[in-house]
């Protein structure tokens, strides 16, 4: 079948998954698990075929070939319970945050995607943009799987303003694991000069396997060295740091253990409120160090903070920070395993939030606090505001949410009895269609609930404020 529309329409349901080949005569072009179910199915979900548009496909499910699907220029998709002020994909699952960066006049968001079902898998870079940080539009999938046991796990994205890695004054570029399960992880490169199309760098990869399941580059430009500095997970709770000129040959500087941590570092700089740099290296449970870096080493205390308790409902896991954004801020967008029951995509991504560093009892931590992109929208809210809505509360009472109860605990606090760690003192809440999330402790501990919030009614005790979008 000659491919003369973008999207393959994909009847599902959530049964055992085979595998679904597509060959352009006798090479296989693209593959993928999915719960393919013509007769029988619950839901659709879209193969992104905008890479083989003109192409001559046959389809073939579990080694046999199969009527070629329905193709179509647009995809369907359910908005009606969708969250209005986090992001979801159109259909399929999301995980980690990836590529977070300010790029052409807009915020770029990718994600680990899997564009065939609601359940982990498949992993692509699915993409959107946003020029303020609350509304989304999807662009479709950045990077494909190169084969059905290798597929694209996270990583980030930066600016390459000086053409330091010959691709361009100004080109984006990714920085992804390449997760062969045969022949080990591998970083890679792919890049773009209009934030549309991306093609995969020839001479990958450009850090080889050290570990059998390194992963999750995060770059960041070091200014007063003026050289690329790369932060690698490794393996067990250990993590390296890499330094480039040109982004394409990398030499490890630093290896070190991070008690506890887990996959998913960032590294960043931050002013502390006397106007110190800090370097604050972050893992994806949410905890922290804060040192120093010279541009060769990561000089850390040996203690160790943390920004979510992870013993909530659900957890805010595997966040990334932005870069480059344009108001100089350190944003942060966690990844939420919310379950959309009943519909065609699955969890979300955190409101973003800004963080900085303050003095809290006698000590150094990361403060995260509501952008100017939420502040800037918030009105009070009357009875019958629909979703989403902020509202503060010191909590000394119970508030009532709709068929939700929000209680004090003797350690924190509790939406219908599930606890949360949070001190004393006012805390911030951000209510929307499959969440709860909340910033206690002066910003210096976030977390959520997993929670269907239908409220029109103001919150009792509580100062309220509908976000405007």
């Amino acid at each position: 079948m000659k491919i003369t529309s973008r999207f393959a329409i994909l009847p599902v349901n959530r049964r055992s998954p085979g595998v679904m080949v597509l060959k352009n005569g006798e090479k296989e072009v693209y593959a993928f698990h999915i719960s393919y179910a013509p007769d029988d199915p619950e839901y659709l979900v879209y193969a992104d075929l905008r890479s083989f548009l003109g192409q001559d496909l046959s389809f073939f499910y579990n080694g046999r070939k199969i009527a070629p699907p329905s193709l179509s220029g647009e995809a369907s998709v359910d908005n009606g319970d969708r969250p209005r002020v986090h992001f979801t994909a159109p259909w399929g699952w999301i995980n980690d945050p990836n590529g977070l960066s300010f790029y052409r006049g807009k915020y770029r968001l990718f994600c680990q995607h899997n564009p065939f079902g609601d359940v982990w898998g498949n992993m692509h870079w699915g993409y959107a943009e946003s020029e303020n940080l609350l509304t989304w539009t999807w662009k479709g999938e950045a990077l494909y799987p190169e084969r059905i046991d290798s597929t694209e796990f996270s990583g980030s994205a930066v600016v390459d303003e000086d053409n330091t890695a010959g691709f361009g004054c100004g080109a984006h570029i990714l920085i992804y694991t390449e997760a062969d399960e045969t022949n080990g992880f591998t970083q890679n490169l792919a890049w773009s000069s209009d934030g549309e199309h991306y093609e995969k760098y020839a001479g990958n990869p450009v850090i080889p396997t050290i570990c059998r399941t390194n992963r999750d580059p995060k770059v960041i430009r070091h200014p007063d060295t003026k050289r690329w500095i790369l932060a690698l997970y490794l393996e067990g709770d250990e993590f390296a740091l890499f330094s480039s000129d040109n982004l394409l040959s990398w030499q490890m500087i630093q290896r070190f253990s991070f008690p506890e941590a887990n996959e998913c570092p960032d590294f960043f700089p931050l002013q502390t409120p006397e106007g110190e740099e800090k370097w604050v290296f972050w893992e994806a449970g949410g905890k922290y160090l804060i040192g120093d870096f010279d541009g060769r080493r990561f000089t850390f205390e040996n203690r160790r903070r943390e920004l979510t308790k992870r013993n909530a409902e659900t957890a805010a896991y595997a966040a990334q920070t932005v870069s480059g954004d344009p108001k100089g801020r350190r944003l942060l967008i966690f990844w939420e395993k919310t379950e959309m029951k009943g519909l065609p995509y699955t969890s979300q991504h955190s409101i973003p939030l800004s963080l900085s560093l303050i003095r809290a009892d006698g000590e150094c931590k990361l403060r995260a606090s509501l952008p100017s992109e939420i502040t800037e929208r918030l009105a009070a809210k009357n009875a019958g505001d629909d979703l989403p809505f902020v509202f503060r509360t010191a909590l000394n009472d119970p508030v009532r949410l709709g068929a939700h109860l929000l209680t004090r605990t003797e350690n924190g606090i509790a939406l219908d009895g599930k606890p949360a760690e949070a001190g004393s003192g006012e805390i911030l809440f951000i209510a929307d269609r499959h969440s709860l999330e909340f910033l206690a402790d002066g910003g210096t501990t976030f977390g959520l609930w997993e929670a269907g919030i239908d409220l029109k009614e103001l919150p009792e005790g509580a100062e309220a404020y509908s976000i405007q979008i």
